[in-house]
């Protein structure tokens, strides 16, 4: 993950909304995201990475800059 916040991760809840798709339980174009901090960050992404899967996100006190974040979080 070092390095791939926002990509890999993105591609994972891609995956699980396809994988929605394919059992009808859920229509592409019309599934939303919720998140709160990282999560609030990974909706937004992932909203602008497949904006033909994902067709809304809340974004709560989502991370926007990574520039002094608390390096446990991000050095994993």
């Amino acid at each position: 993950m070092k390095h791939s916040f926002g990509r890999v991760d993105a591609e994972a809840q891609l995956t699980g909304a396809e994988w929605l798709v394919r059992q009808g339980l859920a229509k592409a174009g019309h599934i939303g995201l919720c998140g709160w901090s990282y999560g609030g960050f990974l909706s937004a992404m992932s909203l602008a990475r497949f904006p033909d899967t994902f067709s809304c996100a809340v974004s709560g006190a989502p991370v926007t800059s990574w520039d002094g974040y608390d390096t446990f979080y991000t050095e994993k």
